[in-house]
């Protein structure tokens, strides 16, 4: 008789583990410095805050979550907030939900809160997903052709632009491509603590971006294209939306008045028959055309070819197409616009179907040998000859104002004009250069003038230079910023600011600023003015109020 027992593999020592590791370490970090390089040849290092409206908001917001965690814990949170929004008046805390600003704040306490610092946590943002990419790609293919199309994830224009700047997508991506990946999972295992896995990931997508509230659409869609109704009998998945819900939904409705300020349309028909082939327009410009149609290939391979021969479809094929599907639905019933970032969770999944469609065309056509390195090349290729691009931050003249106004004294007070972009670009600057809090910066798209959130519905405060004076006379401003970028939408109170200035020389005198791009102008007063600090206070109030209640534009 055997009394021979099976018994488990021996548990490997720390040196076995570390040269299990080490590949992915060093898969992880070529990933990364590939992050960076897309930056810098982008510009993202030398550049302001101004790839888009929300990158400056992103970045004071989580600046400020950083300063009260560093020196002001114990104060007055709404104290501390309204006091760091008189002098730094793009903090944008309630418009967007708190993820990426804690996320963005744990990192400046750690490392540093400069440009350079932040966007290097934009690099690594990406290099996880990248890495995730990798590793789902080559547990089917190897890794070769995983580290292949994670970099072809990377070099995706919509990627770079969103590496390069201090934007959420990039930590709303990995949370989503998380939360599809665990759902595919619990659809082959039906293992409670994989459904829970998908609760956590999908709340902390919501939690970053109110976009992610597409993801409650992956549960319907996957059971559909894979027919696997009877997990809905389980307790797992219901509990699971309950507590996503429990978790995410009194934020949402306690913000949606300001959330739904970014919508620039009503919902409705007539919106979504608009909206949906516009959103399939940006998935081509996403990838390219061709790339799309391999992944509409792959997904015939992998999600109609195993029904038609009455095969069970995996749950993570499933799942992907759940994500692809969601984003282009969420987004063409939400009127927040059509823009190519809103598509940006899905391009992981419908990636991992252009590579399943290659392997699969390449293996019809008798390529046998290390067919998929070869098909992910010819992706890669196929990428680079057809959407391949460096987007390119403009240059503007702002962080050289900023540097300028470093230097003097306290307190100051500086009023700058520009559009959304520029206002935005220079608070940060001085943010960023300042001993927190001490310039004051004044934004005149809110101070000489009222538009919405999304810049629309415009009204200038103000019709006669006279006024204007009086105004800057009153507060006191001390020092203007005017910005003139070229293609710049320059609003009525913007020429009434310059023609205040320019017609009193006697006041203002020009201060010469070392800029690239030679559009902006910096006026200081030719006499020194000292500054009540309750008129600002009661200025940058009446500006915070105006903002909160939809009135002004970030």
């Amino acid at each position: 008789m055997n009394n021979h027992t099976p018994m488990s593999d021996p548990p490997r020592s720390p040196r076995t583990r570390a040269k299990a590791i080490a590949p992915w370490v060093a898969v992880v970090v070529l990933l990364f410095v590939a992050a960076v390089v897309f930056q810098a040849a982008g510009g993202a290092f030398n550049r302001e805050l101004a790839g888009y409206p929300d990158e400056a908001a992103h970045y004071v917001t989580a600046l400020m979550l950083r300063d009260y965690a560093g020196a002001a814990l114990g104060q007055s949170p709404m104290e501390f907030a309204l006091n760091y929004y008189l002098h730094y008046p793009k903090v944008a805390f309630g418009h967007w939900p708190p993820m990426f600003y804690v996320v963005q704040a744990g990192w400046m306490l750690v490392f540093s809160s400069s440009k350079t610092s932040v966007l290097v946590l934009m690099a690594v943002l990406a290099a996880c997903v990248a890495a995730v990419v990798c590793l789902r790609v080559s547990r089917r293919f190897g890794l070769i052709t995983g580290i292949i199309v994670a970099s072809v994830y990377l070099a995706l224009p919509v990627v770079q632009e969103h590496t390069a700047m201090v934007m959420a997508e990039g930590l709303l991506t990995l949370f989503c491509f998380l939360a599809a990946i665990s759902f595919g999972v619990y659809l082959d295992s039906e293992k409670w603590q994989d459904c829970a896995w998908f609760g956590v990931f999908t709340s902390l997508a919501i939690l970053t971006k109110g976009n992610a509230w597409a993801l409650f659409l992956i549960p319907p869609v996957a059971l559909l294209v894979a027919g696997r109704w009877r997990v809905l009998r389980q307790r797992a998945i219901w509990l699971t939306g309950a507590g996503v819900l429990a978790v995410c939904l009194p934020w949402q409705l306690l913000t949606l008045h300001m959330a739904s300020q970014g919508w620039n349309a009503k919902p409705g028909f007539q919106y979504t028959v608009t909206a949906v082939p516009a959103f399939v327009a940006q998935y081509a410009d996403m990838t390219g055309v061709v790339v799309l149609i391999l992944a509409l290939v792959g997904m015939a391979v992998t999600l109609l070819l195993p029904r038609r021969r009455a095969e069970a479809v995996a749950g993570e094929w499933a799942a992907m197409f759940g994500l692809v599907t969601a984003m282009l639905l969420f987004h063409s019933l939400v009127p927040a616009g059509v823009e190519t970032r809103k598509l940006m969770p899905a391009a992981p999944a419908v990636l991992l179907f252009a590579i399943q469609g290659a392997v699969s065309l390449f293996g019809r056509f008798g390529l046998r040998w290390r067919t998929p390195v070869f098909a992910a090349a010819a992706v890669a290729l196929i990428f680079g000859l057809e959407a391949f691009t460096i987007p390119v931050k403009p240059q503007r003249d702002l962080s050289a104002a900023a540097e300028r106004i470093a230097t003097w004294p306290r307190g100051s007070v500086t009023l700058v004009s520009s559009d959304a972009n520029g206002e935005g670009a220079f608070i940060s600057e001085v943010a960023m250069r300042d001993e927190r809090p001490n310039h004051i910066v004044l934004r005149a798209s809110k101070l000489l003038g009222d538009e919405s959130w999304g810049g629309d519905h415009y009204q200038s405060r103000f019709s006669d230079v006279v006024s204007v004076q009086r105004l800057l006379d009153q507060i006191p401003v001390e020092s203007v910023v005017i910005d003139n970028w070229p293609g710049m939408r320059a609003r009525p109170h913007h020429e009434l600011l310059l023609r205040a200035i320019t017609e009193n020389p006697s006041e203002w005198v020009r201060v010469a600023v070392q800029g690239k791009a030679g559009t902006v102008t910096l006026y200081r007063r030719a006499s020194p003015i000292r500054v009540p600090a309750g008129a600002i206070r009661l200025t940058a109030e009446s500006m915070l109020s105006r903002s909160l209640g939809g009135a002004g534009s970030e």
